[in-house]
């Protein structure tokens, strides 16, 4: 018996066993890939039961909190957190691809519900205390960029006073918001709404409604999606 595990050791440590650990390492470890770096204090990163392939965390500040719930999928995700006590959400079932999440200044908070769906996307909330929410089952295309702020100041030469603070944004249930469509600050869009590729949404789209354009327009109303093509 033991001359027989003497002949299999060698056959383990061949090329093609090697090759074949590999594999089985890559396929446990790879999935769940997370990179982490952290300056400050009391900072938390929930998540559980939840599937993280290529997912890198930069957070510098105090009291931050990100909270991935049970059942989301996050791959090749970049989170960069700038300053204290922001808060990110993520809803449970929620798969979220190649998308990038920003923070700045403080207490700013994004909120996506379960089952979204968010495909190399920017979400953006910057300047103290402002808001993104989205509702559950909502749709996010490639190339989507949505916003609190506008970056930058506009100033007004004459009083000396901003012209453009940040503003919260809204994004109701199963809203499907196509390729291309910026939603900037102050921006709402109702439950069950769709907008064309390539808008840009500045105001408010009631629930039900087709629009499209720059700025984004109604182009009809009472209507809704499927994912089927019915």
């Amino acid at each position: 018996m033991i001359y027989r595990i003497k002949q299999k050791l060698p056959d383990l440590i061949s090329p093609a066993g090697l090759t074949r650990l590999k594999k089985i390492y890559h396929s446990v470890s790879y999935p769940f890939e997370v990179r982490k770096k952290i300056w400050g204090r009391s900072n938390h990163i929930i998540h559980h039961d939840t599937r993280l392939k290529n997912v890198a965390f930069c957070i510098q500040g105090d009291h931050n909190t990100i909270e991935i719930q049970p059942g989301a999928v996050l791959e090749d995700v970049r989170i960069n957190v700038a300053g204290s006590g922001h808060h990110l959400l993520i809803g449970a079932e929620s798969w979220v691809s190649g998308c990038r999440f920003f923070f700045e200044d403080k207490g700013c908070r994004i909120t996506i519900g379960e089952m979204g769906f968010f495909f190399k996307s920017k979400i953006s909330a910057a300047e103290s205390n402002s808001e993104i929410i989205i509702g559950s089952k909502t749709v996010c295309a490639e190339g989507s960029d949505i916003r609190t702020t506008d970056a930058h100041s506009i100033i007004d030469l004459a009083s000396g006073e901003r012209l453009n603070p940040a503003r919260n944004v809204e994004i109701g249930h199963h809203v499907w918001i196509a390729e291309g469509v910026v939603v900037l600050k102050g921006a709402r869009i109702g439950d069950g709404s769709i907008v064309g590729t390539r808008s840009v949404v500045t105001k408010s789209i009631p629930s039900n409604c087709l629009a499209a354009g720059n700025p984004a327009k109604i182009l009809r109303d009472n209507v809704s999606w499927k994912w089927e093509r019915i």
